[in-house]
């Protein structure tokens, strides 16, 4: 059901009148927007409500109603995103920090707004909203949809990289729970420009239990290092590891390095 309400939720996104705040015509803002602050205290709203909400409970109706309840937030959230001066202007704190998980570049200008799904398994996707500040003030939001697979829609994102002193380039990092002690690790570029946001998936790592030594960024050198293990087919209880390097060359564009 939760993939099914969030397929719903896109394809309303994209069929939704544009306003001046968006860099292109593939992002997207309700025509018939009820105002910034309204917006607001129905983010606040929802919030609340699904911070209540426990998977665990066993309701016959409780996964629906966290499915809608996150709908509503993401509506919400995505509508004063492309509104207003925010995150300037926090919200409830605590609630806040209790149920988003806000992830940004060192420069301030890529935001990455991240909501559990609250499935109450092994299982823990999440749905993240980007939102980018250019320089002159222009603002405008993305839901990361599934362009790059549903590994990377359903990630949460960790670490965001800025690759160019212009701020339209970043790397991103992120992982998916896919049962007790196995990990998707994803790292992906975003830029931005007129025409709106480009992704480009870079790297990714399935079935592990160690994210952090195997997919990590360093942002003296710019270089994305990648170790992915195989198990061999003939022999089953073997592993190989292999080693990659990502050089960035000062925008989204890289080269890779054995």
């Amino acid at each position: 059901m939760g993939r099914f309400l969030k397929a719903i939720l896109v394809s309303i996104f994209l069929f939704q009148g544009s306003l001046a705040h968006s860099y292109s015509a593939v992002e997207y803002i309700s025509s018939d927007s009820l105002g910034l602050e309204f917006q607001k205290e129905r983010l606040l709203i929802s919030m609340r409500e699904y911070s209540e909400l426990n998977p665990y409970l066993g309701s016959e109706d409780i996964a629906v109603r966290i499915d809608s309840t996150r709908a509503e937030i993401l509506e919400a959230l995505w509508q004063v995103l492309n509104q207003g001066p925010f995150p300037q202007e926090p919200l409830d704190d605590d609630l806040w920090h209790r149920e988003i998980q806000v992830v940004k570049s060192n420069n301030g200008q890529l935001y990455c707004y991240t909501i559990d799904h609250k499935t109450g398994g092994s299982y823990k996707p999440a749905s993240t909203i980007l939102h980018h500040r250019r320089r002159d003030g222009v603002f405008a939001a993305h839901l990361l949809d599934d362009r790059m697979g549903q590994d990377v829609q359903e990630t949460t994102i960790n670490e965001v990289y800025t690759l160019d002193t212009l701020g339209t380039a970043f790397l991103l990092l992120g992982t998916l729970q896919t049962c007790n002690t196995c990990f998707v690790a994803s790292a992906f570029t975003v830029s931005v420009d007129e025409e709106g946001f480009h992704f480009e998936l870079v790297a990714q790592i399935n079935d592990f239990n160690d994210e952090t030594d195997q997919l990590f960024f360093d942002s003296k050198s710019s270089i994305l290092h990648f170790a992915e293990i195989k198990k061999s087919e003939e022999r089953p209880y073997e592993e190989k590891k292999s080693f990659y390097t990502f050089q960035f060359l000062g925008g989204a564009g890289y080269q890779v390095i054995r």
